[in-house]
């Protein structure tokens, strides 16, 4: 049973008249007396709007009255959060929503609708915004707690029963409970489901608050070309307090869990599949199911070069490797390039730095690894002395060691005139390449002495222009 409740129109007056067709609306109710009806069909019809029926200036209900007539319409879209509470009691109905949707407002918008109180001695059940009496009390999204106080006028002595209707709307994690002022009482919406109490004509209208919890908040990082796996953050704002929590995928592997759960916490390493968070607080079990996507599959790769300092003519060998990979490609920096294989070959036909790029790519990925090789050519009246090679490549002197002398050497560098330029002293003699550079030097010969223990080379390089 329900009385004939009207729902006032925010963004227009009473007294303008709109006809409105109610083709596009999927489902009806209509009031005569006390009464609502079963879902029926949209009329063929159009509908004037006028008083006493009223309408909801937004999509989530509207109110439509026949020309002349006291029998309205009332259509209900679906919103993602929604709790509808519908009161019995001595032969008479109410209800009243509450609904999370994105858009509205803590004040009264066009997602709310005014209440109008029932007849004398009937019932009437509303919410509030501050002073207003609502019928539908619209609020932003449930991200934090919220409280939302709700009256009822009982019309008269009597026993009346609240219900509880699409509690499932809200996420498993979601906490609904009612607060009854004059019974200092606490009612587990979910668990509960109806509420029965007694009130008499006389009490005050303000009874009832609907505190509400948000359910767990999960944010994804999906696998892509920069995250090898995936990772959720699992969010419970509010008050919430959860004695304990798992987080497993379908096949019961346990990725994380722990006790007295709140705030936030990051699970890693999640490759992409569905994964399921089990919630417990006391004989309350919630879950919540959340999916890690792969928006692309991360290729890891490498380079290795045989050689990274080489003579004009010497060839180096390139290998790479890549792993979820399909296509491979190289550019060895001097103009040349190839194609589809893990292997390459290559020859330099002048001196110089070249930048080797290896690049691995699948449909939606691609990894490049890069090295530099150093190609030097033998100066004029050079001789290559075993395990040490000495060169000049434009402004910088180049000393290539491989374990020659003892373990440091000093290395000086002396004009046409003999006057000593530069010098640099304690270098190790293994593997390795040491560089002079001599910004602005003036082109020319330049005899390069390399000391070390009793062992002394000395060769002759042209420095200047490349």
């Amino acid at each position: 049973m329900k009385n004939s409740f009207k729902k006032l129109v925010i963004l227009f007056a009473l007294t303008i008249v709109f006809v409105v067709n109610v083709d596009a609306i999927a489902t009806y109710h209509y009031t005569a007396g006390n009464t609502k009806s079963t879902d029926v069909s949209p009329p063929s019809f159009s509908l004037t709007l006028g008083n006493p029926c009223t309408t909801l200036a937004g999509v989530l209900s509207r109110c439509y009255g026949t020309s002349g007539l006291t029998s309205c319409f009332e259509s209900k879209a679906i919103v993602e959060d929604r709790l509808n509470v519908t009161l019995e009691g001595n032969g008479f109905g109410d209800q009243t929503d509450i609904n999370f949707l994105d858009g509205a407002t803590p004040e009264i918008d066009q997602y709310d609708a005014y209440k109008w109180f029932s007849s004398l001695g009937q019932p009437t059940l509303f919410t509030k915004i501050g002073e207003e009496f609502i019928g539908i009390n619209s609020l932003p999204l449930l991200t934090g707690s919220v409280d939302v106080p709700m009256g009822l006028n009982p019309g008269a002595n009597g026993t009346f029963t609240l219900t509880f209707n699409e509690v499932a709307t809200f996420p498993q994690s979601a906490f609904i409970t009612l607060e009854d002022l004059f019974t200092d009482s606490i009612v587990d919406v979910r668990a509960q489901g109806t509420y029965t109490f007694s009130s008499l004509a006389t009490d005050t209208f303000n009874r009832f608050i609907l505190h509400f919890q948000p359910g767990v908040i999960a944010n994804v990082v999906n696998q892509d070309c920069d995250n090898a796996t995936g990772s959720i953050t699992f969010t419970q704002n509010g008050t919430t307090v959860w004695d304990s929590y798992i987080v497993a995928d379908n096949n019961n592997t346990t990725y994380a869990q722990g006790n007295n759960y709140s705030g936030a916490i990051t699970v890693g390493n999640l490759a992409p599949q569905e994964y399921i968070i089990t919630l417990v607080r006391g004989d309350y079990t919630a879950q919540e199911f959340i999916t890690v996507n792969s928006n692309g599959v991360p290729i890891v790769s490498t380079l290795a070069v045989s050689d990274t300092t080489v003579l004009i003519g010497e060839e180096v060998n390139f290998t790479g490797t890549a792993t979820n990979a399909t296509n491979y490609s190289w550019n060895f920096g001097d103009g040349n390039t190839a194609q589809g294989s893990l292997t390459q070959q290559h020859t330099y036909d002048d001196f110089g730095d070249y930048l080797v790029t290896f690049t691995a790519t699948n449909d939606s990925c691609s990894e490049t690894q890069s090295q530099i090789v150093y190609v030097s050519t033998v100066g004029i009246n050079n001789n290559t002395v075993s395990n040490l090679t000495i060169f000049g490549q434009g402004d910088r002197v180049v000393v290539q060691f491989n374990n020659w002398g003892g373990n440091k050497a000093d290395i000086f560098m002396y004009n046409a005139l003999g006057q000593r330029v530069e010098s640099v002293t304690g270098v190790s003699t293994l593997k390795g390449r040491q560089e002079l550079n001599i910004a602005g030097i003036v082109p020319g010969y330049y005899i390069i002495q390399v000391v070390s223990g009793d062992k002394v080379e000395s060769q002759k390089v042209y420095l200047g222009n490349n």
